[in-house]
Formats: C-alpha cells, sequence, structure tokens
C-alpha cells in the first residue's frame, strides 16, 4: 500500500472514533538492547513484584504514521519461571473517555518472537505492531489499556510461567502509576489474548490466585490458546507454521536451564536454524522453515518422543490450577496450528478446578480468522461481568 494512501485510510479510520492523526517526523528509536530504560537497575531483585522502577511518556505510531495516543512505559521487577527476579517493560495507557470504575484490560499480544525488538513496548512505537488497532478500539470503549512485554528479558516465547507472572506483575505496575484514573488494587481488571497472547494469558489467569490474589481481576479470554505444547507440536510438525514450532522450543530452552541439554539431541541443520531464529521475530521467523519436521534438525527422527523432551512438557501444560475469574475460551474446531483438542481438555481442567468456564467451540473459523471474529462476544463477555452480570458456564 502506498504512503499516500495508507495516510488517507489511517486519517478516515482516527477520525471515526475521535482522533486526529499527527504529522510524521521523529527521529529514529534505539531498539531495546540499546536504549537503557530497559536496563535493570542495581538491587531490584530486593523489591516486591509490581515495583516500578522508572516511567517515561511516549507516542505510539501505525505503520510509520504518528497517531495522537500517548502512553506511559514503565519498567517493573517481575519473576521468572523459577521465581528468580527479572525486569520488564509495560505500556500502559489509560482512556481519555473512561467507563464508571475505570475498568482497564491487560491485553497480551502474541509476541512469537525471540529478539528484543520484537517486544511491544519498542513496536507500539516505531510502528509495525498491528494489533495497536484492537488497542485504539478498546480505548474507545472506555478502556484503559495495559500492554507487556511478557516473554521477559529472555526473550522466552513459549515459557508460560514467565509470561504469566510479567503479566500479572504488569498489571500491578499498571495499578501504582500516578496520573492514570486507576483505584489502585481495586481497579477492575480483564485479561486477554489470543494464540501466543492466550498462553500468557491462560497462565497468567491460573497464577493469580496464589501469586497476584489481591488484583480485582473481573473476567479473562483467551482464544486459539496452545495449551497443550507437546499436542501442538505434533500438529504443526511438517506444516506451514513448522517454523514457528522450532521458534518455541527455542525460546522455551532460555528458560529452562536444564533444556540446554536438549541441544545435545540438534543436528548441524539444527544449530544453524538456532542462530538463524534466535535473532528474529514472527514475521520473518515464520517462513525460515516451513513445512519441515523436527526430525530434519535433530540426530532423533521423532524428538517429541524423547525421554529427554517428555518430562518438559508436563510442566509447560495449562490446566493444572484453576482461574477464579470468570473465562471466555475460543477456539476453532480445525485449528490447523493449536490442537482443538486440547482446548477442550484445558476447558474441562478448569471446570473440574472450580472455575466458570465458557468454551466457544467455533466450526467456521481457523486459527488467523477467528483471532477477528470472535473480537465482539469477547467484548460483550467483558462489558457483562463489569457491570456486575453473573457469568455463563456450560462445564
Amino acid at each position: 500500500m502506498r504512503t499516500g494512501t495508507r495516510l488517507a485510510l489511517l486519517t478516515l479510520w482516527f477520525s471515526a472514533i475521535g482522533l486526529q492523526p499527527m504529522t510524521a517526523g521523529a527521529d529514529p528509536l534505539p531498539e531495546p538492547t540499546a536504549d537503557a530504560f530497559y536496563d535493570a537497575p542495581a538491587g531490584f531483585a530486593t523489591a516486591a513484584p509490581g515495583t516500578v522502577f522508572r516511567t517515561r511518556p511516549v507516542a505510539l505510531t501505525f505503520y510509520g504514521i504518528p497517531t495522537p495516543i500517548t502512553a506511559t512505559q514503565a519498567l517493573f521487577r517481575t519473576a521468572d519461571s523459577h521465581d528468580a527476579p527479572v525486569t520488564a517493560v509495560t505500556t500502559v495507557i489509560p482512556s481519555s473517555t473512561p467507563r464508571p470504575g475505570h475498568p482497564v484490560i491487560s491485553y497480551q499480544i502474541a509476541i512469537d518472537g525471540l529478539a528484543a525488538q520484537c517486544n511491544p513496548s519498542y513496536r507500539l512505537r516505531i510502528g509495525t505492531e498491528g494489533d495497536l488497532r484492537v488497542l485504539v478500539m478498546l480505548l474507545q470503549q472506555g478502556y484503559g489499556v495495559v500492554v507487556t512485554d511478557h516473554q521477559g528479558p529472555r526473550n522466552a516465547y513459549g515459557a508460560g510461567k514467565m509470561s504469566g507472572r510479567a503479566t500479572l506483575d504488569g498489571i500491578r505496575a499498571a495499578e501504582s502509576l500516578p496520573d492514570t484514573g486507576f483505584d489502585g488494587v481495586r481497579t477492575p481488571v480483564a485479561m486477554w489474548g489470543y494464540s501466543g497472547g492466550a498462553l500468557a494469558t491462560g497462565w497468567a489467569a491460573q497464577l493469580q490466585p496464589s501469586y497476584a490474589p489481591e488484583l480485582n481481576v473481573k473476567a479473562v479470554a483467551a482464544g486459539g490458546t496452545p495449551a497443550d505444547l507437546q499436542a501442538a507440536g505434533r500438529q504443526m510438525n511438517g506444516g506451514p507454521a513448522s517454523s514457528v514450532y522450532l521458534m518455541g522450543v527455542i525460546g522455551v530452552s532460555r528458560e529452562y536451564p536444564d533444556m540446554q541439554g536438549l541441544r545435545d539431541l540438534l543436528n548441524d541443520q539444527g544449530r544453524q536454524a538456532e542462530q538463524v531464529l534466535s535473532g528474529r521475530c514472527i514475521e520473518e521467523g515464520a517462513i525460515a522453515y516451513p513445512f519441515r519436521q523436527l526430525g530434519d534438525f535433530t540426530i532423533v527422527p521423532n524428538p517429541l518422543d524423547d525421554p529427554r523432551v517428555q518430562k518438559f512438557f508436563a510442566e509447560l501444560k495449562l490446566g493444572a490450577a484453576a482461574p477464579t475469574a470468570p473465562v471466555y475460551l475460543y477456539h476453532a474446531v480445525y485449528d490447523e496450528g493449536m490442537p482443538f483438542a486440547a482446548a477442550q481438555q484445558l476447558a474441562r481442567d478448569w471446570c473440574a478446578g472450580g472455575s466458570k468456564v465458557w468454551f466457544q467451540a467455533e466450526q467456521v473459523a481457523e486459527h488467523l480468522s477467528l483471532s477477528v471474529t470472535e473480537t465482539p462476544a469477547v467484548l460483550k463477555f467483558f462489558a457483562d461481568r463489569f457491570a456486575g452480570l453473573p457469568a455463563p458456564t456450560n462445564c
């Protein structure tokens, strides 16, 4: 699309929601690895989870076009998959026309990348984050928005506990910021994510009762959820998204030191693929090795069945604990990447643990289309929960 056409469309889009686009012309931004804002301060490890160390105002852009949206970014303390202290960054955007009670939606973007420049805190500023359209929609409807770099400082794509804890501590950090209109821990919150964002959302939902019980979480929505990474590997193996799964294996290995030994399974092609993918975001990574078998990269024919791999899948699987907030779980029956049966099992597990779950099985959808078509139902689910209506369940 030409720049002039893009600008015209964006002007119409912003006008439709009562905003006016701004004039372009900002200096290039340093990548996170060269930006001191992301550096953990001395002594950060002794701070409580969610503690904010530094903040800055930022402007958001959309595919090269500056927007009128300003936000606050905060560097905060969180914990990794092993409860070791780390830092992460969250982007906080209060609504200019908030609903009563100033409800907030923590929106987990599907980062699905292995490099710092893949994080939303950076992409929202340089204009390559397509989900800004979703954030604008939420702001227009009166919701404050929190978007956290949930993969942590190691860019551990696929590491659910890291993403869940960062999500919850990002909410804690946002609620502590001044001049947002939020009401501290009394702030009504919903959490939402799709695909890789649903991984973070699902883990945050089931960790919240024990890790962050003070948060006032009213609702959770997760779609296309990678509930069982082993099952996802079997379904994605040899298909168009095989490279995406390989990226997830690399990301998880960064978070689990014991998994580093699994690199002994890599052959020469596997070691080369690891080097190629390690600095890539989802857009470049997904097209690097499509339609490849995992066995192409290892010295064993089926690494998913290798005992050295098996022991990790139980810890990486969602469903061991139940959320206390009502959940809207939606999945395409014919999802080509994330197995429908695994999502069904997650709903059963959460129901068995006492959660109120509405499981929505979509017959006429696939992975990408469902992320768009189910949005109205998610927003209604949130609005009803914020209004205090009883949560539906088909457990």
